[in-house]
């Protein structure tokens, strides 16, 4: 049996559009309204030492043997075995006809796509850093694919919590976008706030490692955050960006906040890392995400496929963007297992109190 077929031409003509919200892109791109449990074939992708997860509908080029060119075209479907389930075929519509490929093909290098960075909605910054999304989708390695809505029955905290409820609630929703698979579709996942607060953990306690490489604005998953712990994984890649006027750092001093945060992590692991912004806000400046979320993104995926060689020099250009806008910022990372080291780039200001509690 196949998969499911590729939706109408509107539903991948995404470059020429603009808006990537989920109000915006037909539903047959939304993963929330699109069940996919079945394994996933993988290409190349098309920045360097990153590969991309297939589905169908994406667009995607294919190296034509026969002329020695790549030609551009769109997942038509993807085949899989009757029985165990596993894709044995790619076929990718082009201006010259369908072409299929094997799975093993399209990993070695017969196709090469866009990374997809999967958003989650709630406490992504969906409305306030929109645009900034818009212009990582627009980049040609990568693609933004919207999970879920805010603003919802479940964009609530879970019971144990200040103002939490009962299901649906967070904790559901990343409950939810495991039995969905969300997930599977996703090369890198980005949260922000009650996001990486919550959803995130949800995500940890039942894949651990299995996680796909992460991006968490304000960093809320190191948090020390009600309920039982969430076991941090050893191996999966966890990139924080996090904010010195965020009033998630409560009266702690920088530092405070920063040793807290790294306190958290496993001491097996070797693929964490926080971008510490001390100017920043809780709902990061769009010049300063603009600059920074690329870097990060590309960061993470290239880490996530060589853990045990962090790519200082992606490290680096992060914490560079910060400096030529005129911002400071600190890096942490786990260049082994427990051993942190740190970057400082810019002058280094004097610390300030964090920011005022959100009303929410």
């Amino acid at each position: 049996t196949s998969a499911s077929r590729a939706p109408d031409s509107a539903a991948y003509v995404r470059r020429s559009q603009r808006g990537i919200m989920a109000a915006v892109l037909p539903p047959s791109r939304q993963p929330w309204v699109r069940p996919h449990t079945a394994p996933l074939p993988r290409a190349v992708g098309l920045e360097p030492g990153i590969s991309a997860t297939v589905v169908a509908g994406d667009p995607a080029q294919v190296w034509q043997q026969a002329t020695g060119q790549w030609v551009d075209g769109v997942v038509q479907d993807i085949v899989y075995q009757a029985g165990d389930g596993r894709p044995v075929s790619i076929v990718i519509s082009t201006s010259a006809g369908p072409i299929s490929v094997t799975p093993e093909e399209a990993a070695a290098g017969a196709v090469r796509k866009a990374a997809r960075c999967a958003l989650i909605a709630p406490g992504g910054g969906v409305d306030g850093n929109g645009a900034v999304y818009a212009d990582l989708d627009d980049e040609p390695g990568f693609q933004v694919e919207v999970i879920g809505r805010k603003s919802t029955l479940y964009d609530k905290y879970p019971e144990g919590w200040q103002g939490g409820g009962a299901p649906p609630n967070l904790a559901s929703y990343g409950e939810d976008i495991l039995r969905i698979g969300a997930h599977l579709r996703a090369d890198c996942l980005i949260f922000g706030s009650r996001g990486g607060q919550v959803v995130l953990p949800t995500m940890w306690r039942t894949l651990g490692d299995a996680v796909p490489p992460c991006v968490v604005l304000n960093g809320g998953c190191a948090m020390c955050l009600p309920g039982p712990p969430s076991p941090w994984p050893r191996e999966a890649v966890t990139i924080m960006f996090m904010a010195g006027q965020d009033f998630f750092r409560g009266e702690q001093t920088s530092d405070e906040y920063l040793h807290g945060s790294m306190l958290t992590v496993s001491p097996e692991n070797r693929t964490t890392a926080i971008l510490y912004v001390p100017e920043m806000k809780h709902m990061p400046q769009q010049e300063v995400l603009r600059a920074a979320l690329v870097h990060l993104v590309r960061w993470a995926l290239v880490w996530a496929a060589a853990p045990h060689e962090p790519p200082m020099q992606l490290m680096q250009a992060a914490g560079f963007a910060m400096e030529r806008l005129g911002y400071s910022a600190r890096l942490l990372f786990t260049g082994a297992p427990g051993r942190w080291q740190q970057m400082h780039f810019g002058p280094q200001a004097p610390d300030r109190p964090g920011g005022p509690l959100s009303p929410r």
